[in-house]
């Protein structure tokens, strides 16, 4: 629902309402348990409903189509995603939401842009990092190819990811080390779909 998202986008306490629904409380608080079996199916119900919605999320709050951040009302959102965790008992998936928001950053022309360097410096979180490195992971998905192809999908990914480490090496060493590990891993992808092609073309 686009109207939802939009909503979303502008008010952090929708959004957590959402994270509230989905996901257990912080260790330690005890919520009010379901009375009955049937409320119990109601609550799991509405927990998955709201579990799908944050899966299909990849918008940036406070940001227009072209991907342009507005870092000052973005860093409110997230003051009051702070403020809206601590009240719901939900701090622990805090990095989840903002690593899942930072690394739905639009690939722009000048990505990753300060705005992203300043935020994952900022918050300097490993929880966030891996939310960020697997969005970034994610958006590439699954791609078909031929039998003989090997790791060039991989390879067109590795390049990417080496212009985009290359451009953080003095703004950003966390995101820096984001990339250099998703190199790395594409890598190994690489590797492996080499050799299986290798192995095909030698069967064959």
């Amino acid at each position: 629902d686009m109207h939802l998202v939009q909503e979303i986008n502008k008010e952090p306490t929708l959004l957590m309402e959402l994270y509230t629904l989905a996901f257990k409380a912080d260790e330690g608080y005890e919520e009010e348990q379901p009375k009955n079996n049937s409320e119990k199916g109601f609550r799991t119900t509405i927990a998955q409903i709201a579990f799908n919605f944050i899966y299909e999320y990849h918008e940036v709050p406070c940001s227009d189509a072209s991907g342009n951040v507005n870092e000052k009302t973005l860093s409110d959102y997230f003051e009051e995603m702070k403020r809206q965790a601590e009240e719901c008992h939900r701090t622990h998936i805090l990095p989840t939401i903002i690593g899942r928001i930072l690394g739905n950053f639009k690939e722009t022309e000048d990505y990753p842009s300060d705005t992203l360097c300043r935020y994952v410096e900022q918050f300097s979180d490993d929880n966030v990092d891996t939310e960020i490195s697997c969005a970034l992971s994610n958006r590439k998905g699954m791609t078909s190819r031929a039998f003989y192809e090997g790791g060039t999908i991989e390879k067109k990914h590795i390049e990417t990811f080496i212009k985009y480490r290359d451009r953080t090496r003095l703004r950003s060493p966390r995101l820096t080390q984001i990339f250099d590990n998703l190199i790395k891993e594409y890598q190994q992808m690489a590797e492996k779909e080499d050799n299986r092609a290798t192995f095909l073309d030698i069967t064959n």
